[in-house]
């Protein structure tokens, strides 16, 4: 999913921030609305929107994508239908994907 936050303006102490959540491990990140800032999570991720502070005087707005990816059938794919170790939707040119929570079964 990609979630672009709408709005000209938002200052930090007028909250509505996205937390996203480590079940297991009961830790998390919160991720400030910024004019423009979109974040793509994993459709699975754990994640809570925080309601705008008395100070906002307003809502804020967002835009959330529901991206949906599959991939030609193959032999591999097959294989790793199983696992999510080939899912990507990253670009080479963008670098490698940060993973804020470790899948256990993935070390």
């Amino acid at each position: 999913s990609l979630i672009v936050y709408l709005d000209a303006q938002w200052r930090p102490q007028w909250d509505a921030e996205t937390l996203f959540l480590d079940a297991e491990s009961g830790t998390g990140v919160f991720v400030q609305p910024r004019p423009g800032r979109a974040v793509l999570m994993h459709q699975d991720a754990l994640h809570r929107v925080s309601a705008p502070s008395a100070l906002a005087h307003r809502p804020r707005y967002s835009l959330v994508w529901k991206l949906l990816f599959v991939p030609k059938r193959t032999q591999m794919h097959a294989q790793l239908a199983l696992t999510r170790e080939g899912e990507t939707i990253c670009r080479p040119e963008w670098g490698p994907p940060v993973v804020l929570f470790p899948n256990d079964a993935e070390s």
